[in-house]
């Protein structure tokens, strides 16, 4: 059976932040529709696969059950609800932020 795919509003806050930097900062409209459509295959691969992506490799984030997707130069990170058979977006950051303060 397939998984929900569900974002959190801190995630959905940060999709907002990424679109609105690729598109108006970057004047590229084109690589935010890209990223939106990695974004969608991403979780249709996760609706069916949850565990397709490794638990995070950062101590912390691996104890809270944190999974690491990679896109492009972003991090997402997500959690399995068995429960409800849920995925659950928990955020979305550049990865070359020191992303873990955020959490």
């Amino acid at each position: 059976m397939a998984y929900k795919v569900v974002m959190s509003e801190s995630a959905e806050y940060d999709l907002e932040q990424i679109l609105n930097y690729l598109t108006v900062k970057l004047y590229n409209p084109i690589a935010a529709t890209n990223f939106v459509n990695k974004l969608e295959s991403c979780f249709n691969l996760l609706s069916e696969q949850p565990k397709i992506y490794a638990l995070s490799n950062q101590e912390y984030l691996n104890k809270l059950g944190y999974h690491k997707c990679v896109i492009d130069h972003y991090v997402m990170l997500y959690r399995i609800n068995e429960d409800k058979q849920e995925i659950v977006i928990m955020r979305i950051f550049y990865g070359k932020q020191d992303y873990i303060k955020y959490l």
